[in-house]
């Protein structure tokens, strides 16, 4: 707080004013108090001091009021008569200072009958405002509870009005439902709900550390709605020389469909270069809707042994050599030529690489880890030694049909 702001403060001003009062009172007996021209006379005063003093700090200016308002009260109270009090003021600024609350039992006595009487009525009113005030509020307060009880018992009423009433609606379409039930039983033949026939897929799997008998798959970002009894119609699976083909029977689970069941070859579907077996369930099943997004699709031989290896093939080496792509991959195994591969995720800069390696890609040779592609584009010879890239097998895949 700055020395002006201090030095006005209503705190200061009253406190200078007391020593003032005290200094007068001791050295001429008269209780400046009592008589508010004094008080106006030093308020008035205060502003100029202030200004035509260049004090350093509160106490200083403080003794400058005091010294020169005790003179100016001096001379009012003794017709003008000259004193010299700067060597008494400091003296009573300290020694009357302690004896204030002395002081201050003096002045109470001498407050007038009139004064006491007055004071002992405000108290008095002030102590009926309070007790008035307290019933206000305690009324107030009684008011409020009896409208929040009635507002609840107005709740409980009308929930209970609602729920008899929907009970009673319940109640009615149960036996509306029954006579339905009923008649249909009676008079008309069941008829089969009609539902579509969905599909899921392998190389839309939702993990890349994953494989074509072993995968996530995410049911809301295929927009594929399982409703509850719903059942497998067929799996369309390329054969391969593996154990698990090792039967005409595979087996089929799914966890979060609390699903195990077998299926049998029932015929082969020969495409060019690839075989594909149709199997079908042998035991009847129904499954619910599951509570969760995405279930697991694990496809393994009677003995129930898993497939282990990923199948999404990592890129090391990427060349261009006009119309051909050759990639140096990590693994050949189970590709055949004339398989069609997809890029999962590439890491590179060359747009012209983007937009060609965008579509599917047939194998036109293998040797040794090198797959061969040819496309509908020249391009300049290219080396990219540091690719990162990622390719799955669109031909070795599954589908899983159901409804």
């Amino acid at each position: 707080m700055s020395l002006y702001d201090s030095f006005f403060s209503d705190i200061n001003k009253d406190h200078v004013y007391h020593l003032i009062k005290d200094i007068v009172f001791q050295n001429n007996g008269i209780n400046i108090f009592l008589d508010d021209e004094y008080k106006q006379i030093y308020e008035k005063g205060l502003d100029n001091i202030f200004k035509e003093n260049n004090a350093g700090s509160l106490e200083e200016i403080n003794n400058i009021v005091i010294n020169e308002t005790v003179k100016s009260f001096n001379d009012k109270l003794n017709n003008n008569d000259d004193k010299d009090f700067d060597s008494n003021v400091r003296s009573d600024y300290d020694s009357l200072f302690a004896e204030r609350m002395k002081q201050n039992d003096i002045f109470k006595n001498m407050k007038s009958e009139t004064d006491l009487k007055k004071e002992k009525l405000e108290q008095e009113l002030l102590e009926k405002e309070r007790l008035a005030e307290q019933e206000r509020l305690a009324e107030q307060e009684r008011l409020e509870k009896e409208r929040l009880e009635k507002e609840r018992l107005e709740k409980e009423r009308l929930a209970e009005q609602e729920r008899l009433s929907e009970q009673e609606r319940s109640q009615e379409q149960q036996q509306i439902k029954k006579d339905s039930v009923s008649f249909q039983a009676t008079n008309v033949e069941p008829v089969e709900e009609w539902r579509p026939v969905q599909k899921i897929v392998s190389n839309k799997r939702s993990h890349i550390r994953s494989s074509r008998y072993n995968y996530v798959f995410n049911l809301k970002n295929n927009n594929i709605d399982i409703r509850d009894n719903s059942q497998i119609l067929k799996l369309i699976i390329p054969l391969e020389d593996n154990y698990i083909f090792d039967h005409s029977v595979i087996c089929l689970s799914i966890k979060e469909l609390d699903l195990d069941i077998s299926l049998e070859l029932e015929k082969e579907l020969d495409n060019n270069h690839r075989t594909y077996g149709v199997y079908v369930p042998i035991e009847a099943h129904r499954f619910s809707k599951p509570i969760t997004e995405s279930i697991t699709i694990n496809i393994t031989d009677i003995t129930n042994t898993e497939y282990v290896n990923y199948d999404i093939i990592n890129v090391t080496k990427l060349e261009i050599d006009e119309d051909t792509i050759i990639l140096n991959v990590n693994s050949v195994k189970d590709i055949m030529t004339e398989d069609y591969f997809k890029v999962l995720n590439l890491s590179t800069n060359i747009m012209e690489l983007r937009y060609l390696l965008l579509e599917p890609m047939k194998v036109i040779k293998i040797e040794k880890n090198r797959l061969f592609f040819k496309t509908n584009y020249i391009m300049n010879a290219t080396v990219v030694d540091d690719i990162e890239m990622k390719l799955m097998n669109v031909s070795n895949q599954n589908v899983l049909f159901f409804k």
